[in-house]
C-alpha cells in the first residue's frame, strides 16, 4: 500500500489511557482497507476516531472511499473505566 495510505487518530487526551479489548479494532482497520482503500486507484485515508457517549467508549473507523457516507465501522465498549 506504501504511499497510497494515510490514516489520522481522532483520539481525546481524555481517552488515550482508555484500554480496550485487544485487536478489537482489526477487523474494522482491514475492512476499510480492503473495501474502500484497496480498489480506489488513488488509495485514500483511514480515519480512527474514539468518544465518550455516557459510560460508553464508542470506536469508529472510516475510509475516504466515495461509496460510504458514514463510518465504516463502530464498536461500543462499555462500560468505560473510571466512568462517572
Amino acid at each position: 500500500m506504501g504511499s497510497r495510505l494515510s490514516y489520522e487518530l481522532l483520539i481525546p487526551q481524555a481517552l488515550h489511557d482508555q484500554r480496550i479489548p485487544t485487536m478489537i479494532l482489526l477487523t474494522l482497520v482491514e475492512n476499510a482497507v480492503k473495501h474502500g482503500i484497496n480498489p480506489a486507484v488513488d488509495g485514500g485515508r483511514i480515519s480512527v476516531s474514539a468518544n465518550r457517549e455516557r459510560d460508553t467508549l464508542v470506536l469508529k473507523v472510516s475510509d475516504s472511499a466515495k461509496a460510504w457516507q458514514r463510518p465504516t465501522g463502530t464498536a461500543w465498549v462499555s462500560p468505560i473505566s473510571g466512568a462517572a
